[in-house]
């Protein structure tokens, strides 16, 4: 039989070994080291080419889309005026931001407009999209 005396010793081992688990996993949550300001920017910057992409691919007032605008410059041949019509566009939402807008498909990834040297940004994200048999990539750096 278990004196009253020993019953103390058995409780108190059992709590220790209850809260190891509870350390260890204290102390993996503390080693985990995340830069919050560098993915949030990057998230905020993703979703922004995205939705800029979704922009593009929607009509206004019955007129084609800017990627619809872009795919018949491209189909006649005429990059001078996706170019004029991309860059136009993205100028006027990205301002001095960098920006960089290439067609994979038809075009093998040759670019169509630009701004600035995409080689200086410290962050860079892409979003692809696609319109008819025709698929655009953006670059947005920062």
């Amino acid at each position: 039989m278990i004196e009253k005396e020993e019953c103390g010793i058995f409780f108190c081992v059992d709590t220790v070994l209850a809260l190891i688990p509870i350390i260890i996993i204290i102390a993996a949550v503390a080693q985990i080291n995340i830069d919050p300001s560098v993915s949030n920017l990057q998230l905020v910057m993703f979703h922004e080419a995205q939705d800029t992409l979704n922009l593009m691919s929607v009509q206004n007032n019955y007129e084609p889309s800017i990627l619809e605008q872009l795919s018949s410059a491209i189909a006649d041949k005429n990059l001078e005026a996706a170019n004029k019509i991309a860059n136009k566009w993205l100028k006027n939402r990205f301002g001095n931001r960098k920006y960089r807008l290439v067609e994979i498909n038809h075009l093998n990834g040759q670019e169509i407009c630009s701004s600035g040297d995409m080689n200086s940004a410290q962050i860079i994200v892409t979003s692809v999209k696609s319109q008819n048999s025709y698929i655009y990539k953006l670059y947005l750096g920062l």
